[in-house]
């Protein structure tokens, strides 16, 4: 009998270490492409930008704390750390079932970040299996108990979902008034025949948020499929891409920013360079002509847009 309980016990800890460890993994490649997290949860879960920055942020950190209290079997009082986790597992997949339903099975849950695609189903399934592997850690977990146990592990979820806010900080929630603008821009080279897709719109005339954009940068595709959300949110927001070079295919930049909806052109590569400096992803409002403001696109929400399109 106490063999059995041993093995048992041993068992336990083994299989506490190994989801531990899952839910750590999972955490750390979340925030390794945080910004990807931020714009699912925008896209999918229709979080304002400042909310979903915060929970991609906080979420992976949670992560991390829980793996960590696991894979070092402090499991609380009552076992009540594994516990948290099979919640916080059955709740994710109540989303997961919300994108299964909603976008179908070609969305990535980003359970692991960018680094592994993950369809709902198979997140389901993945979480299905975890679940059932913290079940017998929450019944039959030998965890280790210390004074002040208790505290520790409060204080450990707090600190875990409050520290990768603070070691990746928040994008500001206002663009920095920058001293070079207003000014009037020459749009002519963008009608060039040489760029093969030229405007079909005047961008010299109205308002426009002009997005010089590098298709193999990988912050310019983030400005592109945030942009991309923020239309399909409002569908008033004037949005025009400028994409460098005339011959590169953007097959993967639009299955990655899924931004075909935009009104784009191309601009011959040395022309694009006189735009930008070589700075990009580089965002330009423009109002009759006239240069207005060049936000940050982690800085961009539709309320700014707003309130600079009722100037």
């Amino acid at each position: 009998m106490l063999l059995k309980t041993t093995h048992r016990s041993i068992g336990v800890t083994a299989i506490s270490i190994a989801v531990g460890l899952i839910f750590i993994l999972a955490g750390i490649l979340k925030l390794c492409s945080e910004e990807s997290f931020e714009m699912a949860l925008a896209a999918y879960a229709h979080l304002g930008w400042t909310t979903a920055a915060i929970v991609a942020r906080a979420l992976p950190g949670l992560e991390i704390g829980t793996g960590l209290l696991l894979a070092c079997s402090i499991l609380g009082k009552n076992n009540i750390v594994p516990k948290i986790a099979m919640l916080g597992t059955i709740s994710l997949s109540g989303y997961v079932i919300y994108l299964l339903v909603r976008f179908g099975n070609t969305a990535n849950c980003q359970c692991f970040g960018d680094s592994v695609f993950i369809s709902p189903t198979n997140s389901l399934i993945k979480n299905a299996l975890i679940i059932s592997a913290l079940v017998p850690v929450s019944k039959y977990g030998k965890g280790w108990h210390f004074r002040f146990s208790k505290v520790a592990i409060g204080s450990g979820f707090l600190v875990s979902a409050v520290l990768p806010i603070i070691i990746i900080p928040l994008a500001a929630t206002q663009p920095i008034a920058n001293p070079n603008y207003p000014r009037p821009i020459d749009l002519n080279p963008l009608y060039s025949a040489q760029n093969k897709v030229t405007p079909v719109v005047r961008l010299d005339s109205g308002h426009h948020i002009l997005a010089f954009l590098n298709p193999n940068c990988s912050h310019c595709r983030m400005a592109a499929r945030k942009m991309q959300i923020m239309k399909t949110r409002d569908t008033a927001l004037p949005f025009f891409l400028v994409i460098g070079g005339t011959e590169s295919d953007l097959t993967q930049f639009w299955k990655e920013t899924q931004a075909q909806n935009l009104p784009y052109s191309r601009l011959a590569a040395q022309d694009f360079m006189n735009y930008t400096h070589g700075r990009f992803p580089m965002l330009l409002g423009i109002h009759n002509g006239i240069a207005e403001m060049e936000p940050e696109y982690n800085t961009l929400t539709e309320n700014i847009l707003e309130q600079w399109l009722r100037r």
